[in-house]
C-alpha cells in the first residue's frame, strides 16, 4: 500500500513543477500561427480575397511540398 501511495505523490509532485493548462497549449497555438503567417509574408503570397476552398486547397499543397 505504501508504494502505491508513493508512486501517486511523485506524479502529483510532477504536475506540480509541469502543469499542462490550457494557458500554455494556447500560447504554442498562438506561436505555431504566428510562425505560419510570418511563412505567408516571406513568401510575398497573399490569401486575401480568395475563397476558404482555395486558401485550403493552398495550405494542402504548401503541406505536401514541405514534406
Amino acid at each position: 500500500m505504501s508504494e502505491a501511495w508513493s508512486s501517486r505523490e511523485g506524479t502529483a509532485r510532477k504536475r506540480e513543477r509541469n502543469p499542462k493548462g490550457k494557458g500554455e497549449r494556447k500560447t504554442e497555438r498562438e506561436r505555431n500561427q504566428r510562425k505560419e503567417s510570418s511563412k505567408e509574408k516571406a513568401q510575398g503570397k497573399k490569401l486575401e480575397g480568395k475563397s476558404s476552398k482555395e486558401k485550403l486547397m493552398i495550405k494542402y499543397v504548401r503541406f505536401m511540398l514541405d514534406i
